[in-house]
């Protein structure tokens, strides 16, 4: 029995950095195991698995002009990491979870050991531990859309670790800035690596200053030429979602109720949901003063351990400044000053969480030191907290299993019409078209939006109410409404309404509407195809032919190989539509 306890402690103590980076492994496949076999959700099959465009690895495309790369974002590895992904596993959904698991692990054992330089070990292992339990990672780790955020993250840590070596050398500067240019070319946020480089240069170190600096205009420089090398020049919202439809000062009093979902949902975290539309407008008692002094208190909590630090132990107020920069630096943007696309978001806290918890770590570290108290309880306290937390990740990761539990979960903390429009169309995705219409259709009385148009259309296609599928699809090409319509949603609304053109109206009908496609749609193989079908149904086999020679020569593939075949051979009942 001594021999089984001497074990067990052993895995324990003497507790060090390789057992902490075991147990953060460990513990981070328990937790988060049953985010493993999640199916796509919200955005997984827009923008990945029925996204067209990433199933060639195109550079230059990549890097280019296209939905990862629109209005306000500019994120070419991320198009890159999911394209490469696509081609790699295609639809099996296992391996994009394992990796962007794998991701968050990775991070959380970059944030240990970068903790590790500025805290004991053992509250460094605490407060990476809970970074990596928080139920605020789940939409990162188990949303697949949402894995950018760890795959950003993890160039920006790696970057920031490589300033802690003691002999700062140009090859480390170098390379730690191009890891920050791999961040910020994954997702904006990736700039704060930079600032943060910049104050821990500043705060710890007294040389490299100005080399930091210069690398830092070098970087900049550089991402500018990359964007307008590829003519991504708009800093405009994609789209204009209800925060973003408020003028500043009205933003301005959303802040307090904003700041409050994040405190409450930080120490109790049983009211996350996703895809948040809700607006405060007006100032009042239950939506801005309430809300405005649970904040000033947490506030000023962060403040009180500061000044708790820097009255016990002085010598650690630089660690304490750079942790709450941190914090702000991340925390600060979800304020709405710059609108985002939602209201909050889960998955933002990604980052300012290591700055809090860095505080927390600092403070736990003083007031052990200062009452001597015996680390073992402390330690306790950060275990239940983890136990805690954990519990709520496991069950979070459960309702992000599928599309139809998770919004069925999410509307009832928050009801409004695009997560109406997501549980609505995830219903006409598994074929429930009767249930998913009349949710639609409440979304689009509440607001409208272009994936609701197109979803209503593809109900009243399937359910077999053409002329009504036509009329919304024409609702999003003409847009007498005047609403923002992403690109990714035209061009398959083009799509959709060419396959009903064809098969349910007059060929010349179909022909003027492809006309107009192929015109703003040069380089989709799929409307040539379609416009050489309907050309060879309008009896011009010379137009046909040479339309299908364009779908073929800009997707060689058996499909469009098979249609200029059978055009040639004029086997007019072969010719199929391509899915």
């Amino acid at each position: 029995m001594n021999n089984e306890d001497s074990s067990f402690k052993n895995l324990f103590l003497p507790f060090t950095s390789k057992k902490a980076v075991f147990w953060i492994i460990l513990l981070g496949f328990l937790v988060f195991f049953n985010s493993l076999f999640g199916l796509p959700i919200w955005d997984d099959n827009v923008y990945i698995f029925s996204n067209q465009s990433l199933s060639n690895f195109n550079f230059f495309y990549l890097f280019g002009q296209n939905v990862y790369n629109v209005g306000q974002y500019y994120r070419p590895l991320t198009a890159a990491y999911f394209s490469f992904l696509l081609n790699l596993f295609g639809n099996t959904y296992f391996f994009y979870h394992l990796i962007q698991l794998l991701m968050h692990i990775a991070n959380t054992v970059l944030v240990f050991i970068f903790l590790k330089k500025l805290l004991k070990k053992e509250f460094a292992f605490f407060a990476a531990l809970l970074f990596l339990v928080h139920p605020f990672q789940v939409e990162s780790v188990a949303w697949i859309s949402g894995s950018i955020v760890p795959f950003s993250f993890l160039f920006g840590i790696s970057g920031l670790l490589l300033l802690t070596r003691k002999k700062l050398t140009y090859k480390a500067l170098s390379l730690s800035a191009f890891l920050f240019l791999l961040s910020i070319l994954s997702r904006e946020t990736g700039i704060f690596f930079v600032a943060l480089a910049v104050c821990y240069i500043l705060l710890f170190r007294k040389d490299g200053t100005l080399r930091v600096f210069i690398y830092g205009v070098v970087l900049s420089v550089v991402y500018l030429l990359i964007r307008l090398s590829f003519h991504i020049t708009s800093l405009s919202a994609n789209y204009p979602y209800p925060i973003d439809r408020l003028d500043f000062a009205q933003r301005l009093i959303n802040i307090p109720l904003i700041t409050l979902y994040y405190v409450r949902n930080l120490f109790i975290p049983d009211a996350l949901a996703t895809d948040q539309q809700w607006v405060v407008r007006s100032i009042n008692l239950p939506y801005f003063f309430i809300p405005l002094i649970f904040d000033f208190v947490f506030f000023a909590l962060i403040a009180a351990a500061g000044f708790f630090i820097y009255r016990k132990a002085e010598e650690n107020i630089k660690k304490y400044f750079f942790f709450l920069i941190w914090f702000l630096l991340g925390f600060g943007i979800l304020f709405q000053i710059v609108p985002l696309d939602m209201t909050v978001a889960d998955r933002w806290m990604y980052f300012p969480l290591v700055g809090l918890l860095g505080i927390l770590g600092l403070f736990a570290q003083t007031f052990s030191n200062k009452f001597k108290l015996h680390e073992n309880k402390v330690f306790l306290i950060f275990i239940l907290m983890a136990v805690f937390f954990s519990v709520f990740t496991l069950v979070r990761n459960s309702q992000w299993n599928n599309s139809i539990t998770l919004f069925s979960n999410d509307i009832k903390i928050n009801n409004n019409f695009d997560v109406e429009n997501q549980l609505g169309a995830e219903l006409a995705i598994q074929g429930r078209y009767k249930e998913a219409l009349p949710i639609l259709l409440d979304s689009h009385k509440k607001n409208l939006e272009d994936s609701n148009i197109f979803d209503i259309a593809g109900c009243y296609k399937q359910l077999g109410d053409i002329k009504l599928a036509e009329k919304y699809y024409e609702e999003i090409i003409n847009n007498k409404d005047n609403i923002k319509i992403r690109p990714v949603v035209k061009q398959n609304t083009y799509n959709e309404m060419a396959k009903l053109l064809i098969l349910h109206e007059d060929p010349e009908v179909n022909a003027v509407f492809l006309k107009r496609a192929v015109k703003e749609y040069t380089a989709n193989s799929t409307f040539w195809a379609f416009y050489a079908i309907t050309e060879y149904n309008l009896g011009n086999k010379p137009e046909a032919l040479a339309f299908a020679k364009n779908a073929y020569g800009l997707n060689p593939n058996n499909s469009t190989n098979q249609l200029l075949q059978n055009i040639k051979a004029n086997k007019a009942a072969q010719l199929k539509l391509l899915n």
